[in-house]
């Protein structure tokens, strides 16, 4: 978690001085791949969560 939080402080200024259009790109590319994995990641969250399958898939 530590290295997470001191990834996005580096990050952030860059992330800033984005124009929005290009952080909304790089969000939507963010979106597709979470869709693309969403079976994947709903397993995840039932074995660590303890959440049924339908929980974890929102």
């Amino acid at each position: 978690m530590k290295r997470a939080i001191a990834a996005a402080k580096q990050a952030a200024p860059g992330w800033a001085n984005l124009p929005g259009p290009a952080r909304g790109a790089i969000l939507d590319k963010a979106s597709q791949i979470i869709d693309a994995r969403q079976k994947e990641l709903a397993e995840v969250l039932t074995r660590e969560e303890g959440k049924t399958l339908p929980e974890a898939k929102g």
